[in-house]
């Protein structure tokens, strides 16, 4: 079906007149795209790890030049459906999927959308149209499935952070003037939320939600043994990508390309105490070569196949668009940051919808300066 719509649309893209400014900030990723592609078959981990890293890369840059091609009706009507999605029909379906398998969280519906559900459900809800009544019938509809998620297991701590944290800014992009009131606000919300999950949640996420301050307050480059296990094994990727591409300058700034990888010959995983032998980490195939090609976050993934370089354009441009100041907008300047910093390249849907929010991203950037 992608392709089907792949072929239809090129035409269009290739064929569109747009502002060529629009794409000054994402050129040099675009210019080294056939370096990334040629050099990442040199340096594969496998032939399915080089299709599916650079289908799922040329995904990305294909739905950025869509966004960047469509009309603005087409845009803005692709967003509502988007916004329908996350503050209607995917609560509706963990909710639905809680009810009928209730003492089988397998079955839980489960989404690789679920980072930016967690992230947008509340900007999205807070700065809409509905009225009030409306508004409030939706947060309890989303916060409901979020309790029913992590009462299950299947919360992030990192999406508890990041909830919290767009909280934060919601609140400062309501009104300037309540800083100290925002901050005030964001540490009651976050402990709140700490002891609710504790006391109502299964170990599971018990165990998650305690890695955050075990974490913050082991937190020590110099002595990662004391950092919890998911958090250790994020620090340890980067570690043994930077040291990957540390033999070259060249290859600092722009990685190894698609379907690379990274050893641990430097930072051993065992060494440090993490147990890859089930296999939940990664595939047991990587585990036994000690070749590791996909990360777990933004940095950790993106380091091996871009370099500095794409981690360095993907940040600007998730700065700037904190800074987007119209209001139709507000939610996607809130959540959109977020969710690409902690979710690009996981999934196929997350390659899609960061490459489309990042394309609509860069018109309402270079509108504004």
């Amino acid at each position: 079906m992608f392709i089907f719509f792949a072929l239809t649309t090129i035409k269009n893209i290739f064929s569109s007149k747009f502002n060529i400014n629009y794409i000054l900030l994402i050129l040099p990723l675009l210019l080294l795209l056939p370096y990334h592609l040629i050099y990442g078959f040199i340096n594969k981990f496998s032939n399915y790890a080089y299709i599916t890293e650079s289908v799922s890369f040329l995904i990305f840059y294909f739905f950025i030049l869509y966004a960047l091609t469509n009309n603005k009706e087409k845009n803005n009507e692709i967003l509502d459906l988007v916004k329908t999605y996350i503050i209607i029909y995917y609560p509706l379906f963990v909710i639905f999927s809680g009810l009928l398998f209730p003492s089988n969280s397998n079955l839980l519906f489960y989404d690789e959308f679920s980072k930016f559900h967690a992230l947008a459900f509340t900007p999205i809800i807070i700065f809409s149209n509905y009225k009030l009544n409306h508004k409030v019938l939706l947060l309890l509809l989303n916060i409901l499935s979020f309790f029913i998620i992590a009462i299950t297991g299947y919360l992030s701590t990192l999406n508890l952070i990041l909830i919290t944290i767009s909280y934060f800014i919601i609140l400062l992009k309501l009104n300037f003037r309540i800083i100290i009131f925002s901050l005030v606000f964001f540490i009651l919300l976050f402990f709140s939320s700490y002891k609710l999950l504790i006391k109502y949640g299964n170990e599971t996420t018990i165990w998650k939600v305690k890695q955050v301050g075990l974490t913050i307050t082991n937190f020590n480059f110099h002595n990662i043994n004391q950092i919890p296990r998911s958090p250790k094994v994020r620090i340890l990727e980067i570690m043994n990508s930077y040291n990957e591409l540390s033999d070259s300058p060249l290859l600092i700034v722009i990685g190894k390309g698609f379907g690379s990888y990274f050893t641990d010959t430097k930072y051993s995983f065992k060494n440090y105490g993490v147990d890859l032998s089930k296999g939940d980490v990664y595939s047991l195939d990587q585990v036994k070569q000690s070749k590791y090609y996909i990360g777990h976050g933004f940095i950790s993934y993106s380091l091996i196949k871009w370099g500095f370089s794409g981690i360095l354009i993907i940040s600007l441009i998730s700065f700037l668009i904190f800074f987007i100041k119209t209001k139709d907008f507000f939610w996607l300047s809130i959540s959109v940051p977020l969710y690409v910093l902690t979710t690009f390249g996981y999934g196929l849907k997350n390659f899609i919808m960061i490459g489309f929010f990042i394309g609509i991203s860069l018109i309402l950037i270079i509108k504004k300066l």
